[in-house]
């Protein structure tokens, strides 16, 4: 059966829509996901569009086998980024992407803005653009259980909630409503809002197509059998519990506290170890083991550990009931946890250190340790009120707002916040953020996960399949420039597939498999080399989308917190990356880029660039 894959544009502005039929050689060249959303992005918009424009393209996308393998049921929604104004990506789980998988489309390209707030049905290969105007201004929980009540019990919802409505810089989009299967970097949800779309719910009933079906199931009885030996522990340590993975950050010295400027906090590792129940696991769609961020309370989805360090031990706060309201509040208002905490953090520091005070918070005490502050400032922040309306544009434009010495203290690449996973205890990070397509990403560019391998787990990316020894060392350089370069082709490779990045980044899927799933559904015989180059191709085409918008090698860098030892770790403990400009020329000598970051034309020529 030959491969087709179709995509569905919807046009706001029209009230529009239609189905395309994509061309074969454009599919093997971007295969689908962040990839194929890349070339749309590139050909379709400018160096003038704005993200809030309503020129921009916002991407619902899968890949091939998104739907058909095991821990597949993901989705990508990706465009120009309200975070960095430039190339943005994020990911939900959950039922979206399976169900989305069987309308038959392999993506959404939304254009235009909406007369009055809309919410788009997709049933199979019908599209309807319907009144939002019972859900608009309501959360993300409500929005989800009406919506199923309106079109059909057994579809899945991805909704924004206030936050998306007013423009929050990093407003994220909520699948699953109180399930919490959370699109949360870059700001979409903001996007969204400025569309004036509520929501995208699909339902569909059909079955892809598949080119060796034999193979496809044979290879997920494989794959499915080697995650359930992680799962009971045959192949190392496995602890898919938030306590084992505090206690190693907490060993580490990873934890993120103070706006990251020490690495461990005794007081709430012991706490914490003491007094956390995990909750029961829950499951994505198609997914055997479940994993570290996918627990459930009976109020909703436990808290997961980005919640729990960046509002917590970051802000000083060791109130763990509070950071579970706090992570609640963040997916009723449709707000990214990870950037939220970062910016609080950011601004309690600013505040200790007399950068602003009382007057300019509107009478809030941004002093550390205030849990009560944290959830006042979401509520701010997702209603657009107060103080929270300047936190809610993120660390970077706030810090240029309150001037002064206050981008010091702003823990940011290009505008995204840099996650609780430090370059200063995992050195191939430094490169990883620094030349990251969306900013200040680990998932984007997971050298930390290799690094982290060599710890405690018998699993995880088997660095000699990329060509590398199999030991590495989280402190030192050798290798890094080199393994950042795969590893970010790689990513990109496995999200436009699109499948979980936990299948390859921590269990180590092995790239070999992922081509086979490509090969087994779409019947193109790729070879590896092909594969890798069409990871690489994707790379630097969203190189240079953001090139376009302004970005140079001057913005491959670190904020100059995370280029600080930290004072309570021990040489030993922790390496400063404050080589990074040598690591830079030899990053971008391997890709074939000039001295200034740009990719250079013969570069472009190889991979078949404009």
């Amino acid at each position: 059966m030959k491969y087709i894959a179709r995509i569905a544009r919807v046009d706001l502005d029209r009230e529009t829509s239609e189905t395309v039929e994509l061309d074969g050689s454009l599919l093997r060249n971007y295969i689908g996901g962040v990839g194929l959303g890349a070339k749309i992005i590139w050909d379709e918009t400018s160096a003038d569009t704005l993200p809030f424009s309503p020129e921009n393209r916002l991407m619902f996308m899968i890949g091939p086998v998104t739907g058909q393998v095991p821990q597949s049921s993901r989705a990508t929604i990706c465009g120009l980024a309200p975070a960095n104004d430039a190339w943005g990506e994020t990911f939900m789980g959950g039922t979206w992407g399976a169900e989305f998988a069987g309308t038959g489309l392999a993506g959404l390209v939304i254009s235009g803005k909406a007369k009055k707030p809309v919410y788009l049905y997709v049933e199979n290969d019908k599209i309807a653009i319907r009144d939002a105007a019972p859900v608009w201004g309501k959360d993300t929980f409500a929005t989800n259980d009406l919506l199923l009540r309106a079109t059909d019990e057994q579809a899945s919802v991805a909704a924004i909630g206030q936050a998306g409505e007013n423009q929050v810089r990093y407003a994220a989009v909520v699948a699953d409503g109180h399930f919490g299967r959370v699109a949360a970097r870059c700001g979409f949800g903001g996007v969204m809002g400025a569309k004036n779309l509520k929501a995208v719910v699909v339902r569909g009933t059909r079955k892809p197509g598949v080119f060796d079906e034999a193979d496809l199931k044979a290879a997920n009885k494989e794959v499915t059998k080697f995650l359930f030996q992680i799962r009971a522990g045959e192949r190392g340590s496995f602890t898919p519990e938030s306590k084992g993975a505090i206690a190693m950050k907490y060993k580490l010295g990873c934890m993120g506290v103070k706006n990251q400027s020490q690495g461990r906090w005794e007081a709430f590792a012991r706490k914490f170890d003491e007094t956390f129940v995990q909750g029961k696991h829950y499951h994505c769609r198609l997914c055997p083991i479940s994993c570290l961020e996918s627990h459930m309370l009976e109020s909703g989805r436990q808290a997961v550990l980005h919640m729990i360090t960046s509002a917590g031990p970051n802000c000083l706060i060791d109130d763990l009931e509070a950071l579970q309201q706090g992570y609640e509040l963040c997916n009723r208002y449709g707000i990214d946890n990870i950037s939220f905490g970062i910016t609080l953090s950011f601004a309690m520091e600013c505040f200790e250190k007399g950068l602003i005070n009382e007057q300019d918070t509107g009478g809030i005490d941004l002093t550390w340790g205030n849990s009560a502050v944290m959830l006042e400032m979401i509520r701010q922040v997702g209603e657009g009120e107060g103080f929270g309306k300047l936190l809610g544009q993120g660390s970077l434009r706030a810090a240029k707002q309150i001037g002064k010495d206050a981008l010091q203290y702003a823990v940011q690449v290009k505008g995204l916040e840099v996650p609780l996973w430090d370059p200063r205890i995992f050195n191939s990070l430094a490169l990883g953020y620094a030349t990251g397509n969306k900013g200040g990403s680990h998932y984007e560019s997971p050298g930390h996960s290799v690094e982290r391998r060599n710890l405690a787990l018998g699993y995880g990316i088997d660095l000699t399949e990329l060509g590398f020894p199999a030991g590495m060392k989280r402190l030192g350089l050798e290798n890094k420039a080199g393994l950042i370069k795969k590893i970010q082709d790689v990513v990109c490779l496995v999200n436009s597939l699109v499948t979980c990045q936990y299948s390859y980044q921590v269990y180590g899927v092995s790239l070999a498999t992922h081509l086979r799933w490509l090969n087994a559904v779409t019947g193109w015989g790729m070879s590896r080399d092909e594969f890798l180059q069409t990871g690489e191709r994707i790379f630097n085409l969203k190189r240079l989308i953001n090139q376009r918008h302004g970005w140079t090698g001057k913005d491959d860098t670190l904020p100059p917190r995370l280029l600080q030892a930290m004072p309570d770790l021990s040489d030993a403990e922790q390496q400063v990356p404050d080589t990074l400009a040598e690591q830079l020329q030899e990053y971008y000598a391997l890709r074939g880029w000039n001295a200034e970051g740009i990719p250079t034309e013969e570069r472009l020529q190889h991979l078949l660039l404009p």
